[in-house]
């Protein structure tokens, strides 16, 4: 049994490293509503968050909920 605990959520940066998409494309995805993010706060320029089952199902080519 493995120990290691998988990541649900990613901040850009992570999600670029384990997709192989750069953070701009990220940004283009997620404003076009191709991959679905959480803002942590309210400022524009917010911490986002990336759901890893979503960034998953992009990589699928599965469209977003």
């Amino acid at each position: 049994m493995s120990t290691e605990v998988q990541q649900q959520w990613f901040t850009k940066p992570q999600a670029a490293v384990y997709s192989g998409i750069s953070q701009r494309e990220l940004s283009r995805l997620i404003a076009s509503g191709r991959l679905k993010a959480s803002k942590i706060n309210s400022s524009r320029q917010g911490a986002v968050r990336i759901r890893r089952t979503d960034l998953d199902a992009l990589l699928e080519g599965s469209p977003a909920r």
